[in-house]
């Protein structure tokens, strides 16, 4: 006996010495157990083990996207992206003191609420945008979601923000709370908890993460369980209210959106459902604002970038739908909706312009020209009138190497210019007068679209492709007042037939040839009445005879012996504001026939440097430099 009992004392010491070298060999290394290694997986639709530790390329390739939190299981990574505040929130600071007449609004709740982080749309960010514009400027939307987040973490998130003192508590769950696994999020909490009592040591927590792990083995598989059971999750709701109003804040509640239906045992959707009516049942016996969100999008499939999340049109959608209801509850001032602007460059990462619609890409660069975005076989754009604009300039390349490519665009339904096989960049200028609306719909239209991936096995692209579009803008007048014809494209709508590519005159100067007849068109600022014209002639035969009509009458005679000529020729009375300039040479000058070795086939005419309209026809036309259109 004394034997047995000096072996086991020899055999405690082993251990202990062992289990000592072991705590300082982690020590020096460094090694820290982290409770999340306890979180596996319970079946393909138990994300939570994903939410805590994954990684975004498209955000960091070293930084995780969360971390780790004994109350909340995981919480936002800072490092991952500007997006997220110094407090841990997504959109603006929460101020240490509050000016009077300040109204701060937080949006609890999972990934829908929170939204991408590779781009700053989400839909507290276009409600921030809506609050902001109400005159006091006073109010500030602050986005509290994370991924993956049930009611449970909600409503310690909502805790947590409580020393800010928000004013207006927006609470958003019901789809990660219905997901079915084996343990619920309330025993996940409890096992961290259990496992936090070890943290002063280094070997205690693994050894206890072992031990727990046998001891669920021995008891065998669980039954399936949601993440948040259906009557946890009501009191859970019951008890944000009384928080929120306890704190002085107005709580709101939201059924959590998405669409489709299944049948899947395994999946979440196949269970939300009684989570949203427990969300309408609460907010009727609490008395509390509710915002149908599920209602208000189940038939919206094209808000959705899947059946969970909002796209960029949809959070905007989302975010003027809170507003309503805040505004008619008398909670929230602002517009109702964000109304587009006459222009927008598209070669920035804004997400949340209004003019931005559905059917575009990320922003991006290019190594060989100014960056945009790319549609999908359609992408809409709307711009809103400013002062009755009646031009719309674009600004857009087709990149697009497949063959045939076919593409148009639309306003407000009507086809206005048509890019069918062209390559490269194009600036036409439209002319949208006669289009109605205080508002137009700018509908890029490609086919086929281009896939990188069906083309290019290293590509991992997938998107269809359509067009490449770099800006997009209204100007007063569809037609200039004045041009430089070197500068302008060849989908310029002054430049009508008759005239051949921009190039360089002997002399440095640069403009265009006219044909035998030639048109162009300009439109008036103001009430001017002459047409100023800077051309050369040059033949062989050393006369050039032209004629000028505008608006189908004769208005002069230019031209005359080799050289630059500055003419200014009058405008008819009863002449529109459009004025329709036709130039007609008699005799065009071709070179192959009258200059040996000449293989210019050309029928010659004016080259023609500017053209400008003036406030009077006695103007003396000098030779100052000629602007661009507008």
């Amino acid at each position: 006996m004394r034997r047995v009992l000096s072996n086991l004392g020899l055999a405690a010491v082993s251990v202990v010495v062992s289990l000592a070298a072991a705590e300082v060999a982690l020590r020096a290394w460094g090694y820290r157990f982290s409770p999340i290694q306890f979180l596996t997986p319970e079946n393909p639709n138990d994300w939570r083990a994903f939410h805590m530790g994954a990684n975004d390329p498209r955000l960091s390739e070293r930084e995780p996207l969360t971390l780790f939190d004994g109350e909340l299981l995981w919480r936002l990574n800072p490092a991952v992206s500007a997006e997220i505040n110094a407090q841990g929130f997504r959109g603006p600071l929460f101020p240490p003191a509050r000016a009077p007449g300040d109204v701060f609004v937080l949006a609890v709740g999972d990934s829908n609420t929170l939204g991408p982080l590779t781009a700053n749309d989400h839909w507290p960010g276009f409600l921030d945008d809506l609050v902001r514009t109400d005159a006091s400027g006073r109010a500030r939307v602050v986005n509290a979601g994370v991924y993956g987040y049930t009611a449970l973490q909600g409503l310690r998130r909502f805790r947590q923000a409580l020393p800010h003192r928000p004013d207006v508590v927006l609470f958003s769950f019901g789809a990660n709370d219905a997901q079915p696994v084996r343990t619920t999020d309330a025993a996940y909490a409890a096992r961290v908890r259990w496992l936090g009592r070890w943290e002063w040591s280094r070997v205690a927590p693994p050894l206890a993460h072992l031990f727990l792990k046998a001891r669920a083995r021995l008891g065998g598989a669980a039954a399936p369980t949601p993440r948040v059971p259906l009557a946890d999750y009501r009191v859970i709701l019951e008890t944000f209210v009384d928080e929120a109003r306890a704190a002085g804040a107005t709580p709101v509640l939201l059924t959590r959106p998405w669409v489709g239906r299944s049948d899947d045992p395994d999946l979440w959707m196949t269970h939300a459902p009684p989570y949203n009516d427990a969300t309408r049942s609460v907010a009727a016996s609490k008395g509390v604002l509710l915002v149908d969100a599920y209602e208000e999008f189940r038939e919206r499939p094209e808000l959705f970038s899947d059946p969970l999340h909002f796209t960029r049109v949809g959070d905007r959608a989302m975010a003027e739908l809170v507003l309503r209801r805040l505004q008619s509850a008398g909670v929230a001032a602002g517009a109702t909706g964000l109304r587009p602007g006459p222009a927008i460059e598209l070669t920035g990462p804004d997400e949340r312009r209004p003019e931005l619609g559905p059917g575009f890409s990320s922003f991006e660069r290019t190594a060989d020209g100014p960056p945009g975005r790319w549609t999908d076989g359609a992408g809409v754009l709307t711009l809103g009138r400013s002062r009755q604009e009646r031009g719309l300039a674009l600004d857009l390349s087709n990149r697009s190497p497949l063959p045939l490519t076919a593409g148009q665009v639309e306003v407000n339904g009507r086809v206005l210019f048509d890019f069918r096989e062209r390559r490269g960049r194009m600036r036409p200028l439209l002319d949208v007068g006669d289009i109605p609306g205080e508002t137009l719909t700018v509908r890029f239209v490609t086919q086929p679209v281009y896939v990188p991936r069906e083309h290019d096995a290293a590509s991992r692209d997938v998107r269809r492709l359509g067009v490449f579009v770099h800006a997009a803008r209204l100007v007063d007048a569809p037609f200039a007042s004045e041009v430089a014809l070197a500068d302008l494209d060849v989908d310029s709508p002054e430049l009508r037939e008759g005239w051949f590519d921009a190039e360089t005159w002997p002399d440095g100067r640069r403009g265009r040839w006219s044909s035998a007849r030639a048109e162009l068109v300009l439109e008036r600022r103001a009430d001017e009445r002459g047409l100023a014209i800077d051309a050369s002639a040059e033949n062989g035969r050393n006369r050039t005879a032209a004629t000028v009509a505008i608006g189908g009458r004769l208005v002069g005679t230019i031209g005359g012996p080799n050289g630059r000529r500055q003419d200014v020729l009058p405008i008819p009375a009863g002449v529109g504001r459009r004025v329709r300039v036709v130039l007609r040479v008699d005799e065009p000058y071709v070179a192959a026939r009258h200059e040996p070795g000449s293989t210019d086939t050309r029928a010659l005419g004016l080259f023609v440097h500017s053209v400008r309209l003036v406030p009077s026809a006695h103007e003396q036309h000098d030779a100052r430099p000629v602007g661009t259109r507008p």
